[in-house]
């Protein structure tokens, strides 16, 4: 079951306000590098933790219904889509 997500439905305010500067690029371009890359660094950080959570998530699910692939319910596809979001925030930030 594949759900598309806004961003402000799953990410919290300190992600969603991170995730929509770095897909401004004018007020992007207007900072300073150093603070470019400690956001930079911000962003690779909560993706790894969004990430780190999915995976323990799926291996719980899988563990619960000896299922092989671990893959169900919403709190799983929350998380991966949490990923997916952050990580387009990186990709952003590492354009610049």
């Amino acid at each position: 079951m594949l759900t598309a997500y806004e961003p402000h439905q799953i990410l919290d305010k300190q992600e969603l306000s991170l995730f929509q500067l770095s897909q401004a690029e004018q007020q992007l371009g207007a900072l300073p590098v150093k603070e470019r890359r400690r956001l930079l660094q911000k962003a690779r950080n909560l993706r790894d933790r969004a990430r780190t959570k999915y995976v323990k998530q799926v291996a719980h699910t899988r563990m619960l219904t000896g299922s092989k692939r671990g893959y169900g319910g919403a709190a799983n596809e929350r998380s991966r889509a949490k990923a997916a979001l952050l990580t387009q925030a990186v990709q952003s930030l590492q354009q610049l």
